[in-house]
């Protein structure tokens, strides 16, 4: 009898529950103007002291965008993993467990003369195997979101570097102080390093989403 009770509860345990894009970036263009996405091109580094100052700030927003889709990638990221934290976890566990446990009470139903002693048995077994499935479905969390973790460090590696040419660009009007051959030679190395990001923060927000449904589909 005790077997059968037991056997059925393993049964009824071991089951297991199952950055908003932003406008699209410029291409990356020679010293000849090329069209971009939005509408947005490269272009000719300007001549004059004005126009280069008028090229950093748009320059200047698209690092903006970067950092704002790196920021986006972080709040999406703290929002999504409220669902999978331990407390979470446990939750649905206890849930999905407390609605199978009507299955175990309806054996021991059929069996009025079960002594206390079997009952106590099946009891501890159901415990048992409430924590083994506890540690292992934490275990297939953090498994399934290492690919997750590993493409955040590269997101994180991506802002860190955009703030660094974003403050760099700022510092330029007064670096050069009016001297436009030192400052196209400092802000077209800078300015080119931008634009790449930006596409590279626009393949991020697909990547994440990919990454993401994946994780989702593991778990």
């Amino acid at each position: 009898m005790c077997s059968c009770i037991y056997s059925m509860d393993c049964v009824c345990l071991a089951a297991r529950h199952q950055m908003n894009g932003s406008p699209k970036s410029p291409t990356r263009g020679t010293d000849q103007a090329a069209p971009g996405k939005m509408g947005q091109t490269m272009g000719r580094m300007p001549e004059t002291w004005e126009g280069l100052l008028e090229e950093r700030d748009r320059v200047l927003h698209w690092s903006s965008e970067v950092l704002a889709r790196v920021q986006d990638n972080v709040t999406n990221e703290d929002t999504f993993l409220m669902d999978y934290a331990d407390e979470k976890i446990d939750a649905k566990i206890d849930t999905w467990i407390k609605t199978n446990r009507t299955r175990v009470d309806e054996t021991f139903n059929k069996f009025p003369n079960a002594t206390e002693q079997h009952r106590n048995i099946v009891n501890a077994g159901i415990e048992k195997l409430t924590e083994e499935i506890r540690a292992k479905t934490r275990k297939d969390y953090q498994n399934a979101y290492n690919d997750i973790k590993k493409f955040n460090k590269k997101v994180d590696q991506l802002g860190s570097d955009e703030r660094k040419i974003h403050a760099e660009i700022q510092n330029l009007e007064a670096e050069c102080a009016g001297d436009t051959q030192k400052f196209q030679k400092k802000f077209g190395p800078l300015r080119v390093k931008v634009f790449d990001n930006l596409r590279t923060g626009e393949k991020m927000i697909f990547q994440d989403k990919r990454l993401k449904g994946d994780f989702t589909k593991k778990v």
